[in-house]
């Protein structure tokens, strides 16, 4: 079966690649975007969004994602529901040009232009081995378990996220615990503020979490403090928000070498948060997308004339 073919290929379906199909719909410019879950990438964690222009009384993740995807189907853009797990470029597949070859664990696409808006992924509490059995209790995003009601819930970092998944979880919980593996805070302090003040939400410092086991339906955690300090945690979940980094394991060894080159000529273009790292803002993430799809045009454009 020959791979399908289209003329940009947009890995991942948060802001940035909303903002980049949109952009590219209104010049003319057709575009598929391959999503592995569902539109709206990070911000289906998102409690509130603050700073987006347009919105003075904040909006939600949710409510947002809602918007992105009407504007996605209004305008008819191609979604596709689908992990890319392997992305290559082939330097032969035209007389002129090669192409990008985007591998989904069903099907294969081609693409003359390829942008990478696929974000970021959590860094693992990979010092603490977690049992087979309590897998499923330990996640690195909360919108999978937003849904229920939870007596407790513990969540590991201080930055942005920890304490924003904090405040969503305390709204369906009898209590959330943070711990803080050092003294150093993160956050805004506009977030800690919010965290002093929801009754719910318990802070812990200086913490490490030394074994995980299922204890019946919950998980135990068994933690130290200081020297000779230990204490014991039951918890529905626990949440690790220590860090992102970019996420770009779809692509091939032999690609990562043409990455410049590609660049260089306007066939690849890395979009929001896998570009942006720490600073992972929805509107920084639109702006980047919008901007991709502007020099994507101009070059199809000037390819033209």
């Amino acid at each position: 079966m020959k791979p399908r073919i289209s003329e940009v290929g947009i890995i991942g379906g948060g802001p940035s690649a909303c903002a980049t199909a949109i952009q590219l719909k209104r010049c003319g410019v057709d575009s598929v975007i391959f999503e592995r879950n569902k539109i709206g990438g990070l911000l289906l964690n998102a409690r509130m969004i603050e700073n987006y222009p347009g919105f003075p009384e904040g909006i939600s993740g949710e409510k947002l994602t809602g918007l992105f995807e009407q504007h996605l189907m209004r305008l008819n853009v191609r979604v596709e529901i689908a992990d890319v797990v392997g992305l290559h470029y082939e330097d032969g597949f035209t007389q002129s040009r090669g192409a990008f070859l985007l591998n989904t664990v069903q099907n294969s696409f081609r693409s003359r232009i390829v942008v990478l808006a696929s974000g970021t992924k959590p860094k693992e509490l990979k010092e603490l081995e977690i049992p087979e059995e309590a897998k499923n209790r330990v996640v690195y995003e909360i919108y999978p378990i937003l849904g229920n009601h939870h007596k407790r819930v513990t969540i590991v970092g201080s930055g942005d996220c920890a304490l924003d998944y904090a405040l969503s979880l305390a709204r369906l919980s009898d209590q959330v615990v943070i711990l803080n593996r050092s003294m150093r805070k993160r956050s805004f302090p506009r977030l800690w503020q919010e965290i002093r003040e929801e009754k719910r939400i318990a802070y812990e410092e200086n913490v490490e979490i030394a074994h995980v086991s299922l204890a019946g339906r919950e998980l135990l955690l068994k933690c130290t403090k200081e020297v000779g300090s230990r204490f014991e945690i039951f918890s529905d979940y626990l949440v690790v928000a220590i860090g992102r980094i970019p996420q770009t394991d779809y692509i091939s060894t032999e690609m990562r070498e043409k990455v410049a080159g590609l660049q260089h000529e306007r066939r690849l273009y890395f979009v929001g948060d896998v570009k942006r790292g720490d600073y992972r803002q929805t509107a920084i993430a639109v702006g980047d997308g919008i901007y991709a799809a502007m020099k994507i045009y101009r070059m199809l454009r000037e390819g033209q004339e």
